[in-house]
């Protein structure tokens, strides 16, 4: 079997999702939310980064978190 052909770059459907290929990011504690739990462009960087550089996943769990913006944290 060729590099090329090996199955981490296959494409896969995961939860009515496609990816292009069977890498995924870990999630990774680098602790860039704000202290409230917001995400920061620095934090949407650095996955992006991930998804540019050809990973089919990221599995994201960060000391982050999402709300309603009319719900006080």
């Amino acid at each position: 079997m060729s590099i090329e052909n090996h199955p981490i770059f296959q494409p896969i459907e995961l939860w009515q999702r496609k990816l292009a290929n069977r890498m995924v990011v870990a999630p990774m504690t680098r602790v860039s939310a704000m202290a409230n739990g917001e995400v920061t462009g620095e934090m949407v960087n650095y996955y992006m980064s991930f998804a540019a550089g050809g990973f089919g996943g990221i599995h994201h769990l960060e000391r982050a978190h999402m709300a309603p913006k009319n719900v006080k944290l």
